[in-house]
């Protein structure tokens, strides 16, 4: 077996298995159990455009893609039947990113505090990986809290546990996004655990090394790998209730999705 072919992802999950299959209770800090156990879903979301749906039930129709870079979720965001528009803060692009950008249309730049759209111009804002680069946090919450319409949501994915990459500046945790969502009115509606700390950075070190995205670990980043599976296993073991599980998934993710509500 060369290098390339051992099955790190197998690997990784066994590791976890192992450290699991000693333990016998589920301690976890109270405040987390307080203030995010109400709001952590049971439902496994790989992407947060799987909550458009419920979003065009309630009756939206307008979407801002909050850091949309060249576009990427657009056709998601249509199809789901919201139209769409994009909002990109021009200097923390690269250059060729920023080039491709401007020459797609209904593609908005700003000078990454003050959003130029009118006060309740969206039904939602939808947010991937972007809230980790943002500079000036208080100041990008109230302007989305003033461009959303009254019972209109934020939608999106957010990193807790994850390096430095790309000019990033804060990792959110759960609670974290709880405070700053309510400094501007905002309610932090549900929390969902995506990928896994340990599956994610592993995959990160292998691509340091490699040079590549690609490896045997990137088909591993999914809420239901071989990790979140362990972790389901060791809470129905010990006798865990679903919320204490997700929460134990949350603990250990390294991004999360999000609906947060005006």
């Amino acid at each position: 077996m060369t290098r390339n072919e051992i099955p790190a992802a197998d690997m990784l999950a066994a590791m976890v298995r192992a450290i699991l299959s000693t333990g016998e209770k589920m301690v976890m800090d109270g405040s987390f159990y307080k203030e995010i156990g109400p709001i952590v879903s049971a439902e496994r979301v790989s992407s947060p455009v799987e909550l458009f749906p419920a979003e065009v039930e309630k009756g939206a129709r307008s979407l801002l893609d909050f850091g949309c870079g060249t576009g990427a979720y657009r056709a998601r965001c249509e199809s789901s039947g919201l139209s769409w528009t994009g909002l990109n803060y021009a200097e923390g692009m690269s250059s060729g990113a920023r080039s491709a950008a401007e020459t797609i249309g209904d593609i908005v730049f700003y000078d990454g505090i003050n959003i130029p759209f009118e006060d309740a111009s969206f039904d939602v804002v939808f947010s991937m990986q972007v809230f980790e680069h943002l500079p000036n946090i208080p100041a990008t919450f109230s302007e989305l809290a003033r461009i959303l319409k009254p019972g209109g949501a934020i939608v999106g994915s957010v990193s807790q546990l994850e390096q430095m990459h790309d000019y990033s500046t804060f990792n959110f945790t759960p609670y974290g996004l709880k405070l700053a969502s309510a400094s501007a009115g905002l309610n932090l509606e549900v929390v969902y655990p995506r990928f896994d700390a340990f599956t994610f950075l592993f995959r990160r070190l292998l691509i340091v090394t490699s040079g590549t995205n690609e490896n045997s670990v990137s088909p591993e980043l999914r809420p239901d790998n071989g990790v979140m599976r362990a972790i389901e296993e060791f809470g129905e073991r010990i006798g865990a209730d679903a919320v204490r599980t997700n929460l134990m998934k949350l603990m250990f993710a390294s991004h999360f999705a999000f609906v947060i509500r005006k």
